[in-house]
C-alpha cells in the first residue's frame, strides 16, 4: 500500500497542471461528451496508475519492460506527430507537439538502455525503472493523443501500451482464481507461460516485442487513416 500511495501522489502531480482525460469522442456521430470533474479525475488517476504497475508487471525478463516502452514510445512519437498535423487546435496542437518531444526523448534513454538490459543483462532497472517508464508513457498518451478530440483518441493508447495492460489482465484474472490477492506475487503473466512451454528467455522476449511492434503498428495505422 505504501508503493500504492506514491503512484496516487505521483500521479496527481500532472493531473494537478492539467493533465487529464477531460472527455471522449463519439465516433458515430463525432460528437465530444466532455466528462465531469471527478470522472475525469477518478478516470486520469486510474489509467497513470493502472499504466505506471503494468510496466511493472511485464518487468519480469531481461529487456522486456525497456523493449516494450521503446515500442510505444515511437509509435507516440509518430501518432502525436500524426495528430499534430491535422488537428485544427492550436492547443491540441501544442500538447501532441510536446508528447512527441517526449515519446522521442524517453525512446532514446530507453534504447540506449537496452543495450546493457538484454539478456544476458548487465544492469537492471528494478521496480523504479519499471515504475517511470510506465509513469511517463501513461502521462504521454494523455497529453498525445486522449486530449485529442479525434473519435479514435481513445483506442490508439490502449493499442499502443496493449500488451503491458493485457499482461495486468491475464495474471489478476489467474491469481484471483487460485484465491489469492491480485498485486500479489504469482507466476501468471503471459512470459511465465511462454517459459512453461519450453522457450527460451530470449525468444519470449522478442515474441513479446514483435506483439507489441504489431499493436503499435495498427494504432499508427488508425491514427493515418
Amino acid at each position: 500500500w505504501q508503493k500504492f500511495l506514491g503512484q496516487v501522489v505521483a500521479a496527481s502531480i500532472p493531473i494537478s497542471v492539467g493533465v487529464r482525460i477531460y472527455g471522449i469522442a463519439d465516433p458515430i456521430d463525432r460528437s465530444y461528451i466532455a466528462f465531469g470533474l471527478p470522472l475525469s479525475l477518478a478516470l486520469t488517476l486510474l489509467w497513470i496508475v493502472g499504466i505506471t504497475n503494468s510496466f511493472n508487471f511485464i518487468d519480469g525478463l531481461d529487456g522486456l519492460a525497456a523493449g516494450v516502452a521503446s515500442i510505444s514510445s515511437l509509435a507516440f512519437l509518430v501518432i502525436s506527430l500524426k495528430l499534430a498535423e491535422v488537428t485544427q487546435s492550436i492547443t491540441v496542437k501544442d500538447h501532441s507537439l510536446l508528447a512527441a518531444i517526449l515519446s522521442s526523448a524517453l525512446a532514446g534513454s530507453a534504447l540506449a538502455f537496452l543495450r546493457y538490459n538484454f539478456n544476458p543483462a548487465k544492469i537492471f532497472m528494478g521496480d523504479s525503472g519499471a515504475y517511470f517508464l510506465g509513469f511517463v508513457l501513461s502521462s504521454i498518451s494523455i497529453i498525445g493523443t486522449l486530449k485529442s478530440t479525434a473519435a479514435v483518441a481513445i483506442i490508439l493508447p490502449v493499442l499502443v501500451v496493449g500488451l503491458p495492460i493485457s499482461d495486468v489482465v491475464v495474471a489478476c484474472v489467474g491469481r484471483l482464481r487460485k484465491g489469492i490477492a491480485a498485486w500479489s506475487s504469482s507466476k501468471d503473466h503471459i512470459h511465465h507461460k511462454l517459459l512453461g512451454m519450453g522457450l527460451s528467455q530470449r525468444r519470449v522476449v522478442l515474441i513479446l516485442y514483435f506483439i507489441s511492434l504489431i499493436l503499435s503498428i495498427i494504432a499508427i495505422i488508425i491514427a493515418f487513416s
